[in-house]
């Protein structure tokens, strides 16, 4: 498109006198994704850009005859535009006047939301005014475009962890089961292998589930007050296992100037100390591991901390140790293969202590091992919140004991996932639960008979867990009674629909023997019967 007139911001621009300054700022101008339209002190338009055009419905034959007021039907802007152009001392190009919204029309009768900022410009020595126009309805239509995709990608997730965790729950349920009625030397082993596979498994689907609430910006930590040692033991547990498999040795040590007692998010500080340690131990083949805790910078209100696992392992090329905490990548495809893994655990660990506060951090020589570092920014708990338990059981036989005679009613709408959490309660408590299939079924279960504990699922036929949940805390009997949801969906959003649905707890599926047995401890062994 023919645009007369050379363009330059402001006079006594040194920029633009230049004839490559002066040919770049035309290029930029007729490259714009913006409407730019120029027009001088009488309002006749004398310059645009193929994407004013565009946007307003034009060709090369109406643009020369058209003026400002053509573009910008609003009286109250012309008088704005023409005292711009008329100034005699002219304020650099950059002080645009702030965004105003207007109705815009096409030239064949569409309308459109738009925003204009006008500003003083120089075009061939005259004074003139520039308008910058973008089309709001197409960037809010992008904007809900792509909110609909993310929320589409989501759901999808969602759907997808759900459907995938409710047959690893029976497969992890039932294999934990055998493993505790004493399997020979052979099954014991084979046994380990497949709750070894699922737990590979779980993580690629928990580490897919982060990386996507990464993406939309739904990642967030849940604060609390926790004690630093059993964030270490809890980690030290986890990676146990893989240690032993391979022969190495494990220990931890926190220094002698570290809080014990803190508040943040335990369960994101063990992912991450989980992330390294998994690492470390798939690239070690002998020699050690540690864990390590130091004392960074102190306040009376907060404490910065650096986490370290250290190995013995392979070790890391300098060349390569920047691609290390970039998503979807190990440092060269051969490892890929050999060792496997996504390559999301280091990305996903690396938001995490952003999210904390922190940063992360590798210093590794090939062949002596590699040291892996993050910190996170605590603050000091309250030391009376954590007490220790009272009384708590000490065996499952003892557990046992504290739950005679209690009544638990299994709300399950899969028959696998209702044998699994059956047996696990018979095994861990010696209860027999009750059952119901269905949200209907349980409602009318609890208006005959009064129960010490409901275990819930979310997601059934005829009637949810949510609706049954808050149908059964309005009966009288069960005001009180404590209802934990079950859920095979892995969101933070899930654990706070339960509670204000009226559930007292929140428990993931695949289930296991410890995290049930916590809250039988939690909610039965403290009753009296």
């Amino acid at each position: 498109m023919n645009n007369p007139g050379e363009l330059r911001p402001s006079q006594g621009s040194e920029t633009a006198h230049g004839g490559v300054a002066r040919s770049q700022f035309e290029q930029l101008f007729s490259l714009a994704p913006e409407a730019l339209l120029v027009a001088d002190a009488q309002g006749r338009l004398v310059k645009w850009n193929e994407a004013a055009a565009l946007m307003f419905g034009h060709d090369e034959q109406t643009m020369p005859s058209l003026s400002i007021d053509d573009f910008l039907p609003d009286p109250a802007r012309r008088p704005t535009a023409l005292a711009m152009a008329g100034q005699a001392s002219m304020p650099a190009a950059s002080e645009m006047s702030p965004g105003t919204w207007f109705k815009a029309q096409r030239r064949d009768g569409a309308t459109f939301d738009a925003e204009v900022s006008l500003g003083p410009i120089e075009l061939d020595g005259q004074p003139c005014v520039i308008a910058i126009v973008r089309n709001q309805t197409e960037m809010v239509l992008a904007r809900e475009r792509a909110e609909a995709a993310k929320l589409a990608k989501s759901t999808f997730l969602a759907n997808m962890s759900h459907e995938i965790r409710t047959p690893m729950n029976a497969i992890m349920g039932l294999t934990q089961l055998m493993l505790l009625e004493h399997p020979t030397s052979q099954q014991r082993d084979r046994l380990g292998l497949v709750m070894g596979a699922a737990k590979h498994l779980l993580g690629i689907i928990d580490d897919v589930l982060d990386l996507s609430k990464i993406e939309a910006g739904k990642l967030a930590l849940h604060p609390v007050d926790f004690k630093l040692d059993a964030v270490l033991d809890a980690a030290c547990d986890v990676l146990a296992d893989s240690m032993r498999t391979k022969g190495l040795t494990m220990d931890r040590h926190i220094g002698p100037q570290v809080p014990r007692l803190l508040h943040g998010d335990p369960q994101r500080l063990q992912q991450i100390l989980i992330n390294y340690g998994s690492n470390a131990a798939k690239f070690t083949t002998n020699g050690h591991v540690n864990l390590r805790v130091k004392l960074v910078e102190q306040s009376p209100s907060w404490v910065v901390l650096r986490f370290e696992v250290e190995d013995t392992g392979i070790g890391v090329p300098p060349e390569q140790q920047h691609r290390l905490f970039t998503t979807f990548e190990q440092v060269d495809a051969s490892m890929t293969r050999r060792h496997g893994g996504p390559g999301l655990g280091l990305s996903i660990s690396r938001h995490l202590a952003r999210l904390m506060g922190g940063e992360v951090g590798c210093t590794s020589e090939p062949g002596q091992g590699s040291v892996f570092w993050f910190t996170a920014r605590l603050t000091a708990a309250d030391a009376a919140a954590l007490v220790p338990e009272q009384d708590a059981p000490t065996s499952h036989s003892d557990l046992k004991l504290r739950c005679e005679g209690a009544r638990v009613l299994l709300v399950e709408d899969q028959a696998l996932g209702r044998l699994v959490a059956h047996d696990m309660l018979r095994y861990i408590a010696g209860i027999e639960a009750d059952t119901a299939s269905d949200g209907l079924e349980a409602v009318e279960r609890a208006k005959g008979q009064s129960y010490d504990l409901i275990l819930m699922d979310m997601q059934m036929p005829n009637m949810n867990g949510m609706d049954a949940s808050r149908h059964i805390r309005a009966l009288p009997a069960h005001a009180a009674t404590p209802i934990i949801g079950l859920t095979a969906n892995a969101f933070s959003e899930d654990r706070q629909r339960c509670l204000d649905a009226g559930m007292n707890e929140h428990l993931a599926k695949p289930l296991s023997v410890e995290a049930l047995t916590a809250v039988l401890t939690r909610w039965l062994a403290a009753r009296s019967y």
